[in-house]
């Protein structure tokens, strides 16, 4: 028979063990932030507005998208990593996160700790595309160019340490060129300047490149992934191009802070894995670029020291450093 003392403690527990389902239950209680680290209109903005519009739609509140850009998405995410873990706040989150640790030795947040891995939403392919007047129409032709011309290339990249940044860095540690890198805020502003000329070459995330290829603003050369993307299949790949072991993918994931309710992460992950499987949603995702990818909450979480060690080991080996 209990003592009488435990059956005190154990009714006492009661309300504390019902309290986190309760709260749940009510969630949201009010809109909700989905904060996007980077500029309107590039690949995460656009990917975090076809799932906020979904959100909105299941949750009964509406999920509203709020752009804090700069510091290659530190800002951003150092919002939402500081953000009362209440379900509230969200970050569209790119693979660019697990690059920070390994540029930035004094961040101020830790995106390991201060933040819980939701769901993905997308894997991404970045491609390599070329302003129209540069006279060349395969990966070969462009680096007989940029051999021909030593530090002429330009290339943008969506700020120091992103994706693109590394994909470019990449390809001159494989081949030897010689380009400049000019960094940009964010994909828009890259894309702006190289359909205006100002730079010559971007390894861009694809979801904000695709309108541009297809009024033939920009030439795309190739994708960095290990096959041909489904919405470019006439693109090679850069092995195909004869560039073997040369692969970068990236990703884009919903996100809260650390110490959300478990309860609220599992609706969320619920959602957002019903929001992905949608059939209109995966064709705009695929327009886009994108290939559509949900994971389980487990998923997400033991991926994130893989992409983090594959990144600092491409990081060390160009040497870039930003503090």
């Amino acid at each position: 028979m209990r003592p009488p003392a435990m059956k005190r403690r154990a009714v006492l527990a009661l309300p504390l063990l019902a309290a986190t389902p309760a709260a749940a239950q009510a969630w949201p209680t009010h809109a909700v932030r989905l904060v996007v680290p980077f500029p309107p209109g590039g690949g995460t903005d656009i990917h975090a507005r076809i799932v906020a519009r979904r959100l909105t739609e299941a949750l009964g509140q509406s999920v509203v998208v709020e752009n804090r850009a700069g510091a290659t998405g530190q800002i951003g995410y150092d919002h939402v990593a500081k953000a009362a873990p209440d379900g509230h706040t969200l970050v569209m989150a790119t693979a660019g996160l697990t690059i920070l640790p390994s540029l930035y030795s004094n961040l101020s947040f830790d995106p390991l700790k201060d933040l819980q891995p939701v769901s993905l939403v997308v894997r991404i392919q970045n491609v390599m595309v070329v302003h129209p007047s540069l006279p060349v129409r395969s990966l070969a032709e462009f680096l007989a160019y940029a051999r021909a011309n030593p530090g002429k290339v330009d290339y943008a990249s969506t700020g120091p340490g992103n994706p693109p940044h590394l994909s470019a860095e990449l390809l001159k540690m494989m081949t030897g060129i010689q380009m400049n890198h000019v960094p940009f805020t964010g994909d828009t502003p890259a894309l702006t300047n190289l359909v205006g000329g100002h730079v010559q070459m971007f390894i861009a995330p694809m979801a904000g490149a695709m309108p541009h290829i297809r009024d033939g603003r920009m030439r795309a050369i190739a994708v960095t992934g290990r096959s041909r993307a489904t919405a470019l299949p006439a693109v090679p790949t850069f092995a195909e191009e004869g560039l073997a072991g040369y692969e970068i993918t990236s990703w884009f994931g919903l996100m809260a802070p650390a110490r959300t309710p478990r309860p609220i992460l599992e609706r969320l992950n619920a959602e957002v894995v019903r929001i992905v499987a949608m059939p209109e949603v995966r064709q705009d995702f695929i327009a886009g670029g994108s290939d559509p990818t949900s994971t389980s909450i487990a998923e997400f979480e033991a991926m994130l020291p893989a992409d983090f060690e594959r990144f600092a080991r491409i990081i060390r080996a160009s040497g870039a450093k930003l503090d």
